[in-house]
């Protein structure tokens, strides 16, 4: 055995011992948190589903996200890859408890699962009861032994919508058997040429410049026709102002804008547990409604909505005149802003954007919006409300760039069709 292959399986022992170590820590944990209880419990019967959903006669083409987000990001292509193989069974599984519970309540059509735990008798076992044609991992999730059996087995597998950054383990000196088993992936499609040169400079150069999915996701979202009970009578002819994905944070900032004559505001909180929505209601100082308990003759002329329900933020910013989107006021949590601009209106958002380039990107080009203070949301939100040509700007800004940015699938669907055959 050679030094370099002493290194590989040396690496592997240690990123096995790590998993287990932290399984175990996680089982201890559980005994104390609901919420790790909870995330441990799902996954028992991941296997006892497995052998429900293989079917020897089906093409099984297995998508892995991380939670909502990532699944958001992939179901362009999952939809895609229904059409060119309508027989084809698509197997979603999630890393996440948050994402599991919301797709798997509304997606009927798909089979859902828990990913296990990342050790080789878990990706062996998924794998051999999967046996699936293809394998696509969304934007930045990386499961080295899944990896290495699928790469053992000869089965495609492709990363999606996915960015690289140097600090990243695959760049880092002792990252050998990592950029291995990366090297092995049938294709790699990022959102950028910095990721795309960071992986060639390590010998990796069966990668595309693709973009990200997630645009062709939310002009998709403006053709799906959903209609939403009571909004068009509470708004009435007056300006929309939505609020999604709110944490507490976000609605510090909002608290001076409430007496706005002229403007409906909608709030979508990024939970709605009533600890979260008890959190989001102490900074209401008008008088609210919900949407589960609307009433078109006590609660129509009412300031605020409050969305007490999920799967509507993406369209509900179709109503709107001008749109904050929560999150940026804590570090790395910024909310999607593709589903607001796609409709063609402004955007405001928090002052913690750095970590997201299309914020970055539209701030630049003056589609966007940032606030820290109350004093700037209230200045940012006069200005939209006063000035017709400033929201037309801004909306056109957003609409073209996504347009711009569309088309991804479609690029991905072309390289990666010869390698399904």
């Amino acid at each position: 055995m050679n030094a370099i292959t002493a290194m590989l399986n040396f690496m592997r022992y240690i990123y096995t011992i790590i998993t287990y170590l932290a399984l175990g820590i996680l089982s201890i944990l559980s005994l104390f948190s609901r919420k790790i209880h909870y995330f441990l419990a799902g996954r028992k019967e991941i296997f006892k589903t497995l052998s429900q959903i293989r079917n020897d006669k089906k093409d099984i083409f297995w998508f892995h996200v991380s939670s909502l987000g990532e699944y958001e990001q992939g179901k362009p292509l999952i939809e895609s890859l229904k059409k060119q193989y309508p027989k084809a069974n698509m197997l979603i599984s999630f890393f996440s408890p948050s994402g599991y519970d919301v797709i798997s309540q509304k997606n009927t059509e798909d089979s859902i699962v828990y990913i296990p735990f990342d050790t080789p008798k878990n990706a062996k076992k998924f794998i051999e009861a999967v046996n699936p044609n293809a394998v696509f991992f969304v934007k930045n999730d990386f499961w080295p032994c899944f990896v290495e059996v699928l790469s053992n087995k000869n089965i495609p597998f492709f990363f999606i919508s996915t960015r690289f950054h140097k600090k990243q383990f695959f760049f880092n000196p002792l990252g050998s058997w990592f950029r291995k088993l990366l090297k092995k992936s049938s294709y790699l499609f990022v959102q950028d040429t910095a990721s795309q040169t960071l992986l060639q400079e390590i010998g990796i150069n069966n990668v595309a410049v693709t973009g990200d999915t997630r645009f062709d996701n939310v002009l998709k979202n403006t053709t799906t026709s959903l209609s939403i009970n009571h909004i068009d009578n509470f708004i009435g002819t007056k300006n929309c102002f939505v609020v999604g994905s709110a944490w507490e944070e976000d609605m510090v900032l909002l608290s001076d804008v409430q007496n706005q004559k002229d403007l409906k505001i909608l709030i979508a909180p990024h939970k709605i547990d009533k600890k979260s929505l008890d959190k989001i209601i102490q900074h209401i100082k008008v008088p609210y409604c919900c949407y589960s308990t609307f009433n078109s003759k006590n609660d129509v002329d009412k300031n605020i909505m409050i969305l007490d329900t999920i799967g509507y933020l993406s369209r509900l910013y179709r109503f709107a005149t001008f749109a904050y989107v929560g999150g940026g006021m804590k570090k790395k949590s910024l909310h999607n802003i593709l589903e607001p601009a796609v409709y063609g209106i402004p955007i405001i958002i928090g002052n913690k954007y750095h970590n997201f380039p299309e914020a970055v990107h539209l701030l630049n080009m003056k589609g966007i919006v940032s606030v820290g203070s109350k004093k700037e949301m209230n200045n940012a939100v006069d200005a939209l409300l006063k000035n017709e040509k400033i929201r037309v700007d801004m909306g056109a800004i957003n609409k073209d760039f996504i347009l711009k940015n569309s088309k991804s699938t479609q690029k991905i669907i072309n390289i990666i069709t010869p390698h399904l055959s």
